[in-house]
């Protein structure tokens, strides 16, 4: 599985795009995006909330997730088929010096770039028209896909490390 983090100021710009190329690629992905805010529907007790739509449904679920390594867990045992792909927006603070998340940026200037690459340890790649890794949304997705770096857990995530870990 691989994990990638969309960063910079315009990074999320990029969210589509690799998900439209993972999906025609025949990918399975899952998208986790922080929010700054929590959803309005107060849940009053109840673990799960199901939102019921024409075409989807959401479903939320309350849990605590103190790292990367739960994170992946958590999305990895959602669904009956792990996803290939898990892309993280938001969570810069988490990955900034994992070498095991792909990291995908797209900068507004050539500042930004050496920015970002200061910032975060390789693999990064940046999207800039000034002065970047690409000069093309389409290289960048190539080369994305041509990385051959998987996800590894630091720990294992148990109920015993979950436990001492809240603590």
């Amino acid at each position: 599985m691989k994990v990638v983090c969309l960063v910079g100021s315009r990074g999320k710009e990029l969210l589509q795009p690799i998900m439209r190329k993972l999906s025609s690629r025949g990918y399975r992905s899952a998208v986790v995006n922080r929010v700054s805010r929590e959803p309005s529907h107060n849940l009053e007790g109840a673990g799960i909330l199901c939102l019921l739509g024409r075409r989807h449904a959401q479903i939320t679920q309350r849990c605590e997730v103190f790292n990367v390594e739960e994170l992946v867990n958590l999305v990895s045992r959602s669904s009956q088929i792990p996803p290939d792909y898990i892309v993280l927006v938001g969570l810069d603070d988490w990955i900034s010096r994992r070498e095991d998340v792909i990291k995908v940026g797209k900068a507004s200037s050539a500042k930004e770039v050496r920015s970002l690459k200061l910032r975060f340890s390789k693999p990064i790649l940046v999207l800039c028209e000034e002065e970047g890794d690409f000069k093309s949304e389409k290289e960048l997705l190539e080369s994305l896909l041509s990385i051959r770096i998987d996800f590894r857990m630091r720990f294992p995530v148990t109920p015993e490390t979950k436990a001492s870990t809240s603590s």
